[in-house]
């Protein structure tokens, strides 16, 4: 026959706590103590949102490096620029807050270009598939094969820009559009010329 445990027996909860008190001083852990350790906090100063977005949205902030961004990108700079740290839904309500912003502008999604590359010619039912996945992505909705699988590498994630960037490079697209035919920025005829003649061209 085999042993079984004795059962279990209920206990007052002022019992328990002079037991743990007694266990906890045991260890170092006496009221002084335990005040220490839990009263080690300290106000949070609130973070200037418009500063703070500012930042984001500028040359030197989300789009230093790259010209687009995620979500993603935006909870962990908001995060980085918490020094003192906050909840996480209070990181995730500035994020997007900021994504909210007239500094930001949600992209149209990129086509899918691993379903192109699998046919050989993009033909009627490749770009009525391809309008349904960019419908699929841009409202959020993974996209998937016809079998139910996720098409591998695609990103689900809406990107983003700021009015700063898109503005930079409407400026150098109508500059770079103004200066062609213009003349400028042309080298001599008899430059090219030598230049071919040296090359053999």
């Amino acid at each position: 026959m085999l042993a079984t445990r004795a059962p279990k027996q209920d206990h007052p909860l002022a019992e328990l706590e002079v037991e743990w008190r007694e266990r906890a001083a045991e260890v170092g852990l006496t009221p002084d103590r335990l005040e220490q350790v839990m009263g080690g906090g300290r106000p949070v100063t609130p973070v200037d949102r418009k500063l703070l977005f500012e930042r984001l949205a500028s040359p030197d902030g989300l789009t230093e490096r790259a010209s687009t961004f995620g979500r993603a990108e935006v909870v962990k700079d908001v995060a980085g620029s918490l020094p003192e740290g906050a909840t996480r839904r209070e990181i995730e309500s500035l994020a997007g807050t900021f994504l909210d912003t007239p500094d930001v502008v949600p992209l149209l999604p990129a086509p899918n270009t691993e379903l192109v590359a699998e046919a050989d010619s993009p033909n009627d039912a490749v770009c009525d598939r391809l309008d349904e996945l960019n419908e699929a992505a841009a409202s959020g909705q993974p996209m998937r094969r016809r079998d139910g699988t996720l098409f591998p590498g695609v990103r689900h994630e809406r990107r983003y820009a700021t009015t700063e960037l898109l503005v930079t490079e409407q400026r150098i697209i109508e500059q770079a559009m103004t200066g062609v035919g213009a003349g400028r920025w042309a080298a001599p005829g008899r430059l090219v010329e030598g230049g071919c003649d040296a090359t053999g061209i």
